[in-house]
């Protein structure tokens, strides 16, 4: 277990708001998973940190989950990986065992648990199409596992939004390919994002979710709004409209 005191918000979220938190623990073993909430009165778990905004008035403790909590396995083609690992090296799983489906998530700036968490999507795809299981843990520290038919997936949630639920690993549903075809799909995929999205900026990623039968970013671009300054420290993307962009000194109070 490894604990750090007053860490700047900006070393744990892609969006890189002003203030700190009073405490960061990252949990290595599930035996240190349980008795971290057990000691602790308020926490939160916290992946890479986009999508997520951070007060710097919380006195909540932020909880990170190694990824070497559990080895990574593949078997036929289920994939089993740690929520704490990046969509980054999930991808790199994907190609070593040769297993293929999830390459829609390439270049994702995001933890596998936080993607199953929100059900993100894009391009016609979706999360809940991959999950086979999921093992979790309840916050009296009790652990298990979870069918995909059991989390309740929708646009953009899961049965995490409503439960106190952590999870931990992932069982994932490919399907056998090329490691190179993988390789291949992935590099596209990223080099395809980096052109529509602003990756590469301090971001949340897309903030708003799509009214039914319509697109927010187009909603927004209608309105207006591409490319808007708010409050001289945060703007709305000129590549992408439902991205919002922090522009070095943006606050908690300037963006709730």
């Amino acid at each position: 277990m490894k604990v750090k005191e007053n860490v700047l918000i900006s070393e744990l979220v892609t969006f890189k708001s002003e203030g700190s938190v009073e405490k960061v623990v990252l949990v290595e073993t599930i035996e240190e998973l349980r008795q971290v909430i057990q000691d602790e009165p308020s926490f939160f778990i916290l992946g890479k940190g986009s999508n997520t905004l951070i007060s710097p008035d919380s006195n909540q403790t932020i909880i990170k989950l190694s990824p070497s909590m559990f080895p990574v396995t593949a078997s036929d083609t289920l994939l089993t990986v740690n929520a704490g690992h990046s969509i980054h090296q999930l991808m790199t799983f994907s190609q070593e065992f040769g297993l293929s489906g999830l390459e829609f998530s390439a270049g994702v700036p995001a933890t596998l648990g936080g993607m199953v968490y929100m059900n993100f999507g894009c391009w016609g795809y979706s999360m809940s199409e991959f999950v086979e299981r999921v093992h979790v843990m309840d916050y009296s520290g009790k652990d298990f596992w979870l069918s995909g038919s059991e989390l309740k997936f929708g646009y953009r949630s899961s049965i995490f939004h409503q439960e106190n639920w952590i999870i931990l690993e992932v069982e994932l549903r490919c399907v056998s390919a090329d490691p190179d075809d993988i390789k291949s799909t992935v590099r596209k995929n990223i080099a395809e994002r980096l052109e529509k999205q602003p990756l590469r900026d301090c971001t949340f990623g897309s903030v708003f979710k799509n009214p039914e039968g319509h697109f927010a970013a187009k909603l927004l671009d209608d309105l207006g709004f591409r490319g808007k300054l708010y409050n001289n420290s945060m703007k709305f993307s000129e590549k992408h409209a439902n991205f919002l962009v922090n522009m070095g000194n943006t606050s908690f109070n300037d963006v709730d």
